[in-house]
């Protein structure tokens, strides 16, 4: 198994993954609906959120409320690159 650490820039995820986190991601092309991913959309920079399948509709969903979902459904752009399995704070 292959995996990669990334630190995470901004507060979509908030509560449970904040800015400057350091997640663990398992890499693989794809997931289950509900797991946290990273993923691209688009020429977008990479994302972490949660994955969302509904029949054919395809959601990446934030934690934090203030956001809302992005639809991916049929975007040929969209990659997953892993699952966060695990997420580190640092505290100062």
């Amino acid at each position: 198994d292959e995996y990669f650490g990334l630190q995470i820039k901004g507060d979509s995820m908030e509560p449970a993954i904040c800015n400057n986190d350091i997640v663990i991601v398992h890499k693989q092309e794809d997931a289950e609906s509900g797991e946290i991913v990273i993923a691209s959309v688009g020429q977008n920079d990479a994302t972490c959120k949660r994955l969302m399948k509904y029949g054919e509709t395809i959601l990446l969903r934030s934690y934090n409320q203030a956001y809302d979902d992005i639809d991916v459904t049929g975007d040929e752009n969209f990659k997953i690159y892993g699952k966060v399995v695990e997420s580190r704070r640092k505290y100062e």
